[in-house]
């Protein structure tokens, strides 16, 4: 499989090259690991041993390809009062494409130790989603088109549905994500792997403290056959974008947990008489 070269930056005065070199020892055996088996995507990290604490100047980056950047508490290359800064300034990190024009990862080490998370948990977390969708423009319809539950487009964020769960390689912790079973309605009760530590039992399932962006599609789906059509549809999507940022009510994206699909507790009820009958026997 084909591997993007991600460059590793540390812009923190909190973690030192020493510091890093560990966790991206540990991040290369996930990514290359159980998320290329996963996933089939695959990247080679590499640390810049540059020293940029300090730095503000966008420049430096300039020719790093994709990059995960390490700060204290935002993104010192878009300053403080960024909107993206703005926007995750409750976050540990984000990531984007916008900005520099590729995908670009950041972790925020003094929000990571305030929040008492390991902020190679939270590397980890952005690293994954970057891999997954690196463009922010990968969603998946949760069901077949004909389906109520192929009006739910679910946004192709690997690790948020897991919320803080992660696991030790080396003892460096690294984030739980979930497997593409977990984005497809038709699997049963653990028929599938759902997530890398197996703590879920069906699709769209969240975590403790986990949560997924979702869009309901009601408009439809319409057939393009040619290339001024397409451009027409496009030319309407716009529309409706600049209609929404003046208020109108349009189909919306909302950042709200997807409850667990009805069929869950059928399943659970079924599995849990099932055991409890060979307890009783034993």
């Amino acid at each position: 499989m084909a591997r993007v070269k991600i460059t590793i930056m540390n812009f923190s005065t909190l973690v030192t090259t020493e510091d890093l070199r560990p966790v991206a020892d540990a991040l290369q055996q996930q990514v290359s690991g159980e998320f290329a088996l996963a996933w089939g995507m695959d990247a080679e990290l590499w640390v810049d041993p540059a020293d940029y604490r300090g730095v503000t100047d966008p420049r430096v980056v300039a020719d790093t390809g994709w990059t995960l950047a390490l700060f204290d508490d935002h993104d010192a290359l878009l300053g403080p009062s960024h909107p993206l800064n703005v926007t995750y300034a409750g976050s540990n990190g984000f990531h984007d494409s916008r900005s520099f024009g590729r995908p670009f990862g950041r972790v925020f080490i003094r929000k990571a130790i305030a929040a008492a998370t390991p902020w190679s948990l939270t590397a980890s977390h952005e690293l994954l989603e970057m891999l997954a969708n690196p463009w922010l423009n990968a969603g998946v319809r949760f069901g077949d088109y004909g389906t109520a539950d192929g009006r739910l487009m679910i946004w192709r964020e690997v690790c948020d549905p897991c919320g803080a769960a992660g696991y030790p390689i080396d003892g460096i912790m690294v984030a739980d994500f979930v497997h593409p079973a977990w984005f497809e309605n038709h699997w049963r009760w653990r028929e599938r792997p759902f997530d890398q530590m197996r703590k879920m039992d069906l699709p769209l399932q969240l975590l403790p403290e986990g949560d997924i962006w979702v869009d309901r599609l009601t408009l439809g789906w319409t057939k393009v056959r040619n290339n001024a059509q397409l451009a027409a549809e496009r030319a309407l999507a716009h529309r409706t974008e600049d209609a929404s940022a003046m208020g109108a009510s349009t189909t919306s994206v909302v950042a709200v947990p997807v409850p667990t699909p009805p069929r869950a507790y059928e399943f659970e009820a079924k599995y849990r008489r099932k055991f409890a009958k060979k307890a009783k026997k034993k």
